[in-house]
């Protein structure tokens, strides 16, 4: 064979290699791209089944091996409710506020600016009545769910307590 054949064939071999090559990395970087797009929806199907089952069976949720991330969900709920108080408290400075949208109202209104309700009585939300749970006694947060003491699903039939 000649140099120059010789030198031909070997770029030709050589350029259908580093073609190869190149096809291989795309086609292996496609694939982990799917893998990672899987990953992900099992991740966020997984934080879903979680959170069906801490809603649905919050008792079961208490034993091992739950219990611990069930605790830290538990303490993380109530820190939320304690920020949502002082929030609360710190718009109400200046005011009340509305029992029915939790809008910042003047002291001597007797009607919501925001949603309309009317005040039943003048004092601060902090003497209004509280929510406790149906099961356990404990107060209950305005928005919460669930009874951070004992698991229990709150109700719309709530203890009122002075």
């Amino acid at each position: 064979m000649s140099f120059f054949a010789e030198l031909g064939y070997k770029i030709s071999e050589g350029s259908k290699k580093v073609v190869k090559g190149v096809n291989d990395f795309a086609e292996t970087t496609k694939l982990k791209e799917q893998i990672t797009a899987e990953e992900k929806t099992q991740a966020e199907l997984f934080m879903q089944l979680g959170q069906l089952l801490f809603e649905n069976n919050p008792e079961q949720c208490r034993n091992e091996p739950f219990s611990g991330l069930t605790q830290e969900i538990f303490d993380s709920k109530e820190t939320a409710r304690q920020l949502k108080q002082q929030i609360e408290s710190i718009q109400a400075a200046d005011g009340k506020l509305c029992p029915e949208c939790g809008e910042k109202c003047s002291e001597e209104a007797r009607f919501c600016a925001s949603c309309g309700s009317e005040f039943l009585c003048s004092e601060p939300e902090e003497t209004a009545k509280v929510k406790t749970c149906t099961s356990c006694g404990d107060e209950l947060g305005k928005d919460d769910t669930f009874c951070m003491s004992c698991g229990a699903r709150v109700e719309d039939e709530l203890v009122a307590v002075e």
